[in-house]
Protein backbone atom coordinates (compact mmCIF):
# COMPACT_ATOMS: atom_id res chain seq x y z
CA UNK A 1 0.00 0.00 0.00
CA UNK A 2 1.36 3.45 -0.92
CA UNK A 3 1.71 5.90 1.97
CA UNK A 4 0.33 9.36 1.51
CA UNK A 5 2.32 11.67 0.91
CA UNK A 6 3.14 14.32 3.81
CA UNK A 7 0.84 17.12 1.24
CA UNK A 8 -1.87 14.92 1.24
CA UNK A 9 -2.00 14.03 4.72
CA UNK A 10 -1.89 17.77 5.83
CA UNK A 11 -4.73 18.72 3.23
CA UNK A 12 -6.45 15.89 4.74
CA UNK A 13 -6.32 17.35 7.95
CA UNK A 14 -6.84 20.96 6.65
CA UNK A 15 -10.47 19.20 5.98
CA UNK A 16 -11.16 17.90 9.22
CA UNK A 17 -10.42 20.41 11.27
CA UNK A 18 -13.00 22.87 9.15
CA UNK A 19 -14.13 25.09 12.84
CA UNK A 20 -17.57 26.04 10.84
CA UNK A 21 -18.66 22.54 10.39
CA UNK A 22 -21.64 21.64 8.01
CA UNK A 23 -24.08 19.01 7.19
CA UNK A 24 -21.15 16.33 7.56
CA UNK A 25 -19.94 17.19 10.28
CA UNK A 26 -21.58 14.61 12.92
CA UNK A 27 -19.24 12.19 11.19
CA UNK A 28 -16.32 13.44 13.04
CA UNK A 29 -18.85 13.77 16.18
CA UNK A 30 -17.30 12.48 19.55
CA UNK A 31 -19.78 11.65 22.22
CA UNK A 32 -19.16 14.11 25.43
CA UNK A 33 -18.85 11.81 28.34
CA UNK A 34 -20.99 13.65 30.69
CA UNK A 35 -23.96 17.00 29.27
CA UNK A 36 -24.52 14.87 26.20
CA UNK A 37 -27.11 17.17 24.91
CA UNK A 38 -27.23 15.62 21.13
CA UNK A 39 -28.69 11.67 23.18
CA UNK A 40 -30.59 13.46 25.42
CA UNK A 41 -32.91 15.32 22.47
CA UNK A 42 -32.63 12.40 20.29
CA UNK A 43 -33.57 10.21 22.70
CA UNK A 44 -36.61 12.69 23.60
CA UNK A 45 -37.34 13.35 19.99
CA UNK A 46 -37.18 9.61 19.35
CA UNK A 47 -40.40 8.74 21.66
CA UNK A 48 -42.30 12.43 21.19
CA UNK A 49 -41.15 13.53 18.10
CA UNK A 50 -43.19 17.11 18.08
CA UNK A 51 -40.96 17.76 21.44
CA UNK A 52 -39.19 21.17 21.11
CA UNK A 53 -35.84 21.62 21.76
CA UNK A 54 -33.92 25.13 21.79
CA UNK A 55 -30.24 25.17 22.50
CA UNK A 56 -27.38 27.88 24.00
CA UNK A 57 -24.10 28.33 24.79
CA UNK A 58 -20.83 30.63 24.90
CA UNK A 59 -19.87 30.95 21.32
CA UNK A 60 -17.95 28.20 20.09
CA UNK A 61 -18.89 25.40 22.76
CA UNK A 62 -19.93 23.02 20.11
CA UNK A 63 -24.03 24.01 19.55
CA UNK A 64 -23.89 23.11 15.52
CA UNK A 65 -22.11 19.66 16.00
CA UNK A 66 -24.87 18.74 19.11
CA UNK A 67 -27.65 19.70 16.63
CA UNK A 68 -25.92 17.69 13.75
CA UNK A 69 -25.34 14.86 16.09
CA UNK A 70 -28.76 14.95 17.34
CA UNK A 71 -30.22 14.81 13.86
CA UNK A 72 -28.14 11.91 13.12
CA UNK A 73 -28.58 9.63 16.51
CA UNK A 74 -32.13 10.55 15.42
CA UNK A 75 -31.95 8.66 12.25
CA UNK A 76 -30.46 5.61 13.54
CA UNK A 77 -33.43 5.56 16.69
CA UNK A 78 -36.57 6.33 14.51
CA UNK A 79 -35.74 5.55 11.29
CA UNK A 80 -39.05 6.18 9.56
CA UNK A 81 -39.52 9.81 10.88
CA UNK A 82 -38.58 12.61 8.54
CA UNK A 83 -36.03 14.87 9.82
CA UNK A 84 -34.90 18.18 8.02
CA UNK A 85 -31.99 20.36 8.49
CA UNK A 86 -31.75 24.15 7.32
CA UNK A 87 -29.10 26.87 7.63
CA UNK A 88 -30.83 30.03 7.17
CA UNK A 89 -28.75 32.15 5.25
CA UNK A 90 -29.81 35.59 6.62
CA UNK A 91 -31.04 36.33 10.11
CA UNK A 92 -32.13 39.89 10.88
CA UNK A 93 -34.23 42.97 10.82
CA UNK A 94 -35.53 42.18 7.49
CA UNK A 95 -36.80 39.31 8.95
CA UNK A 96 -40.76 38.66 8.60
CA UNK A 97 -43.08 37.67 11.27
CA UNK A 98 -43.51 33.97 11.01
CA UNK A 99 -40.33 33.85 9.64
CA UNK A 100 -39.36 30.67 11.37
CA UNK A 101 -42.42 28.56 10.75
CA UNK A 102 -41.33 29.61 7.15
CA UNK A 103 -37.70 28.02 7.42
CA UNK A 104 -39.66 24.92 8.94
CA UNK A 105 -41.58 24.79 6.21
CA UNK A 106 -39.00 25.72 3.38
CA UNK A 107 -36.88 23.00 4.77
CA UNK A 108 -39.28 20.26 5.17
CA UNK A 109 -40.39 20.82 1.51
CA UNK A 110 -37.04 20.40 0.30
CA UNK A 111 -36.20 17.20 2.82
CA UNK A 112 -39.62 15.80 1.25
CA UNK A 113 -39.10 16.47 -2.52
CA UNK A 114 -35.70 15.11 -1.77
CA UNK A 115 -37.15 11.95 -0.64
CA UNK A 116 -39.93 11.53 -3.29
CA UNK A 117 -42.45 12.20 -1.29
CA UNK A 118 -43.80 15.01 -2.79
CA UNK A 119 -44.50 13.72 -6.16
CA UNK A 120 -48.50 14.60 -7.23
CA UNK A 121 -48.61 17.86 -9.25
CA UNK A 122 -51.06 19.48 -6.97
CA UNK A 123 -49.02 19.21 -4.01
CA UNK A 124 -46.16 20.54 -5.72
CA UNK A 125 -47.73 23.88 -6.70
CA UNK A 126 -48.66 24.11 -2.86
CA UNK A 127 -44.56 23.48 -2.32
CA UNK A 128 -42.75 25.27 -4.75
CA UNK A 129 -43.12 28.92 -3.59
CA UNK A 130 -41.04 27.67 -0.72
CA UNK A 131 -38.62 26.23 -2.83
CA UNK A 132 -37.36 29.95 -3.75
CA UNK A 133 -36.56 30.96 -0.72
CA UNK A 134 -32.73 30.99 -0.22
CA UNK A 135 -32.84 33.70 -2.52
CA UNK A 136 -34.46 36.27 -0.94
CA UNK A 137 -33.99 38.01 2.52
CA UNK A 138 -37.52 37.76 3.73
CA UNK A 139 -40.24 35.41 2.00
CA UNK A 140 -43.65 33.96 2.57
CA UNK A 141 -45.24 31.37 1.76
CA UNK A 142 -48.02 32.55 -0.84
CA UNK A 143 -51.62 32.56 -1.01
CA UNK A 144 -51.65 29.30 1.18
CA UNK A 145 -52.18 29.50 4.57
CA UNK A 146 -49.50 28.03 6.71
CA UNK A 147 -51.78 25.62 8.12
CA UNK A 148 -52.74 24.48 4.94
CA UNK A 149 -48.92 24.04 4.22
CA UNK A 150 -48.41 22.21 7.49
CA UNK A 151 -51.58 19.93 7.36
CA UNK A 152 -50.35 19.39 3.80
CA UNK A 153 -46.32 18.39 4.38
CA UNK A 154 -46.99 16.72 7.53
CA UNK A 155 -49.59 14.28 5.86
CA UNK A 156 -46.59 13.48 3.13
CA UNK A 157 -43.90 13.11 6.36
CA UNK A 158 -46.25 10.37 7.50
CA UNK A 159 -47.90 12.36 10.32
CA UNK A 160 -45.05 13.82 12.23
CA UNK A 161 -41.56 15.16 11.39
CA UNK A 162 -38.74 17.35 13.21
CA UNK A 163 -37.05 20.68 11.54
CA UNK A 164 -33.27 21.06 12.48
CA UNK A 165 -32.66 24.79 12.34
CA UNK A 166 -29.46 25.92 12.74
CA UNK A 167 -27.70 29.46 13.25
CA UNK A 168 -30.15 30.62 15.34
CA UNK A 169 -28.41 32.31 17.89
CA UNK A 170 -26.59 34.88 15.29
CA UNK A 171 -29.87 36.82 15.10
CA UNK A 172 -29.68 39.89 17.11
CA UNK A 173 -32.76 41.40 16.34
CA UNK A 174 -34.24 40.12 19.30
CA UNK A 175 -37.94 41.03 18.63
CA UNK A 176 -38.83 39.12 15.70
CA UNK A 177 -36.95 36.54 17.51
CA UNK A 178 -39.06 36.50 20.80
CA UNK A 179 -42.39 36.74 18.40
CA UNK A 180 -41.24 34.23 16.53
CA UNK A 181 -40.59 31.54 19.74
CA UNK A 182 -43.81 32.73 21.35
CA UNK A 183 -45.90 32.59 18.02
CA UNK A 184 -44.18 29.46 16.17
CA UNK A 185 -43.52 26.84 18.13
CA UNK A 186 -47.70 26.32 19.15
CA UNK A 187 -48.28 26.37 15.58
CA UNK A 188 -45.55 23.89 14.63
CA UNK A 189 -46.22 22.03 17.75
CA UNK A 190 -50.00 21.95 16.70
CA UNK A 191 -48.83 20.37 13.50
CA UNK A 192 -46.70 17.68 14.93
CA UNK A 193 -43.42 19.00 14.09
CA UNK A 194 -40.61 18.99 16.14
CA UNK A 195 -37.95 21.90 16.42
CA UNK A 196 -34.57 21.56 17.37
CA UNK A 197 -32.28 24.89 17.27
CA UNK A 198 -29.51 27.31 18.77
CA UNK A 199 -30.82 30.66 20.81
CA UNK A 200 -29.06 33.47 21.94
CA UNK A 201 -27.51 33.26 24.75
CA UNK A 202 -28.51 36.71 26.03
CA UNK A 203 -32.08 35.63 24.99
CA UNK A 204 -34.60 34.79 27.60
CA UNK A 205 -37.34 34.47 25.75
CA UNK A 206 -40.08 32.24 27.54
CA UNK A 207 -41.60 33.99 30.34
CA UNK A 208 -44.13 31.99 33.31
CA UNK A 209 -47.16 33.31 31.69
CA UNK A 210 -46.27 31.54 28.31
CA UNK A 211 -49.06 28.50 28.21
CA UNK A 212 -45.93 26.57 25.70
CA UNK A 213 -43.23 26.91 28.65
CA UNK A 214 -43.68 23.52 29.70
CA UNK A 215 -43.45 22.03 26.49
CA UNK A 216 -39.92 23.59 24.96
CA UNK A 217 -36.72 21.89 26.37
CA UNK A 218 -33.67 24.32 26.97
CA UNK A 219 -30.39 22.70 27.05
CA UNK A 220 -26.93 24.36 27.60
CA UNK A 221 -24.08 23.19 25.97
CA UNK A 222 -21.21 23.68 28.38
CA UNK A 223 -17.07 23.71 27.14
CA UNK A 224 -15.14 20.81 28.51
CA UNK A 225 -14.02 20.95 31.81
CA UNK A 226 -10.05 20.71 32.25
CA UNK A 227 -10.07 19.44 35.55
CA UNK A 228 -12.68 16.29 34.92
CA UNK A 229 -10.17 13.62 33.65
CA UNK A 230 -12.53 12.35 31.53
CA UNK A 231 -13.80 15.33 29.59
CA UNK A 232 -10.02 16.47 29.23
CA UNK A 233 -10.02 13.02 27.38
CA UNK A 234 -12.55 13.94 25.07
CA UNK A 235 -10.91 17.08 23.70
CA UNK A 236 -7.93 15.05 22.48
CA UNK A 237 -10.18 12.20 21.08
CA UNK A 238 -11.65 15.39 18.98
CA UNK A 239 -8.46 15.99 17.75
CA UNK A 240 -7.11 11.95 17.22
CA UNK A 241 -10.77 12.08 15.39
CA UNK A 242 -9.65 14.68 12.81
CA UNK A 243 -6.25 13.82 13.03
CA UNK A 244 -5.79 9.45 11.79
CA UNK A 245 -2.59 9.94 10.90
CA UNK A 246 -1.30 10.96 14.17
CA UNK A 247 0.37 14.34 12.96
CA UNK A 248 0.05 16.34 16.17
CA UNK A 249 2.61 15.13 18.81
CA UNK A 250 1.26 14.18 22.07
CA UNK A 251 2.66 17.08 23.49
CA UNK A 252 0.85 19.24 21.17
CA UNK A 253 -2.55 17.57 21.67
CA UNK A 254 -2.13 18.25 25.35
CA UNK A 255 -1.48 22.22 24.58
CA UNK A 256 -4.07 22.28 22.56
CA UNK A 257 -6.68 20.71 25.16
CA UNK A 258 -5.42 23.59 27.26
CA UNK A 259 -5.33 25.93 24.88
CA UNK A 260 -8.89 25.73 24.00
CA UNK A 261 -10.29 26.06 27.50
CA UNK A 262 -12.91 23.50 26.99
CA UNK A 263 -14.14 25.11 23.83
CA UNK A 264 -14.08 22.97 20.85
CA UNK A 265 -14.54 25.38 18.22
CA UNK A 266 -11.26 27.26 19.64
CA UNK A 267 -9.88 23.57 19.75
CA UNK A 268 -10.28 23.12 16.13
CA UNK A 269 -9.40 26.48 14.69
CA UNK A 270 -6.08 26.48 17.24
CA UNK A 271 -5.39 23.01 15.52
CA UNK A 272 -5.90 24.26 12.55
CA UNK A 273 -3.62 27.18 12.69
CA UNK A 274 -0.81 25.02 14.30
CA UNK A 275 -1.17 23.06 11.16
CA UNK A 276 -0.36 25.95 8.93
CA UNK A 277 2.38 26.81 10.93
CA UNK A 278 3.89 23.29 10.78
CA UNK A 279 3.61 22.93 7.34
CA UNK A 280 5.53 26.29 6.74
CA UNK A 281 8.24 25.29 8.03
CA UNK A 282 8.13 21.65 6.04
CA UNK A 283 7.47 20.26 9.66
CA UNK A 284 6.70 16.09 9.30
CA UNK A 285 4.50 17.02 12.58
CA UNK A 286 3.05 19.61 14.21
CA UNK A 287 4.60 19.82 18.02
CA UNK A 288 3.74 21.86 21.13
CA UNK A 289 6.10 24.64 19.93
CA UNK A 290 3.84 24.97 17.15
CA UNK A 291 0.58 25.24 19.40
CA UNK A 292 1.98 27.80 21.42
CA UNK A 293 2.81 29.92 18.50
CA UNK A 294 -0.81 29.67 17.37
CA UNK A 295 -1.94 30.34 20.42
CA UNK A 296 0.23 33.56 20.93
CA UNK A 297 -1.18 34.75 17.29
CA UNK A 298 -4.93 33.56 18.20
CA UNK A 299 -5.25 35.18 21.94
CA UNK A 300 -5.29 38.66 20.94
CA UNK A 301 -8.08 38.24 17.63
CA UNK A 302 -10.15 35.89 21.05
CA UNK A 303 -9.73 37.56 24.02
CA UNK A 304 -10.44 40.97 21.91
CA UNK A 305 -10.13 44.67 23.07
CA UNK A 306 -10.49 44.87 26.89
CA UNK A 307 -11.07 48.39 28.67
CA UNK A 308 -9.15 48.33 31.62
CA UNK A 309 -12.01 48.05 33.76
CA UNK A 310 -13.18 44.64 32.15
CA UNK A 311 -9.27 43.58 32.59
CA UNK A 312 -10.17 44.87 36.46
CA UNK A 313 -12.76 42.77 36.57
CA UNK A 314 -11.66 39.52 35.01
CA UNK A 315 -8.40 39.50 37.02
CA UNK A 316 -10.48 39.30 40.49
CA UNK A 317 -12.63 36.84 39.39
CA UNK A 318 -9.39 34.96 38.14
CA UNK A 319 -8.52 35.50 41.81
CA UNK A 320 -11.74 34.78 43.48
CA UNK A 321 -14.19 32.95 41.28
CA UNK A 322 -17.22 34.03 43.62
CA UNK A 323 -16.74 37.83 42.38
CA UNK A 324 -19.73 39.59 41.04
CA UNK A 325 -19.13 41.00 37.85
CA UNK A 326 -22.99 42.56 37.69
CA UNK A 327 -24.48 42.74 34.24
CA UNK A 328 -20.90 42.16 32.36
CA UNK A 329 -20.36 38.60 33.63
CA UNK A 330 -23.08 37.48 30.47
CA UNK A 331 -21.76 39.40 28.01
CA UNK A 332 -18.05 37.59 28.65
CA UNK A 333 -19.56 34.26 29.09
CA UNK A 334 -21.40 34.82 25.41
CA UNK A 335 -17.68 35.63 24.11
CA UNK A 336 -15.87 33.14 25.75
CA UNK A 337 -14.19 34.93 28.27
CA UNK A 338 -15.49 33.55 31.13
CA UNK A 339 -16.43 29.48 31.09
CA UNK A 340 -19.63 29.22 33.09
CA UNK A 341 -20.73 25.65 34.18
CA UNK A 342 -23.51 25.85 36.42
CA UNK A 343 -23.25 22.55 37.34
CA UNK A 344 -19.75 22.57 38.24
CA UNK A 345 -18.08 23.31 42.10
CA UNK A 346 -16.41 26.44 40.06
CA UNK A 347 -19.38 27.28 38.41
CA UNK A 348 -17.20 30.53 36.52
CA UNK A 349 -13.46 30.14 35.44
CA UNK A 350 -11.91 32.93 33.49
CA UNK A 351 -10.67 31.71 30.09
CA UNK A 352 -6.79 30.49 29.87
CA UNK A 353 -6.02 32.56 26.61
CA UNK A 354 -7.90 35.81 28.61
CA UNK A 355 -5.52 35.09 32.00
CA UNK A 356 -2.47 35.15 29.06
CA UNK A 357 -3.58 38.51 28.28
CA UNK A 358 -4.64 39.51 31.91
CA UNK A 359 -0.45 38.49 33.23
CA UNK A 360 1.06 40.44 29.87
CA UNK A 361 -1.10 43.94 31.10
CA UNK A 362 -0.10 42.89 34.99
CA UNK A 363 3.86 42.61 33.44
Amino acid sequence: MTTPSRRKRFQSLYVALNPVGGPDAHQLFVSRPVDNVSHKIASELAGVPQSQHLLYSSIGAGKTTEILAARAVLAERAPSLVTAWIDPPTLDDRMGTHWFVDWALFALATELRQRGKIDNVRLAKFVEPLLVAPSKPSFAPGPVSRDVLLTKLVEAAGGTATVFIDSVERCTNFGPLREALRDDLPLLAKHRVGVVAPRPFLLQPLHDSDTYRWSVHQHFVPAASLDDPKQKQWLRDVIAKRDPDGLFEQDAVEALAEGSGGLVRLLIVLARDSASLARQVSASTISAEHVKEARSSLAPQFVGLLSPSDAAALARLDRDPTTNLGDQFWDHVLAGRVLWRPDAPTKAVVHPLVRMKLEGVAA
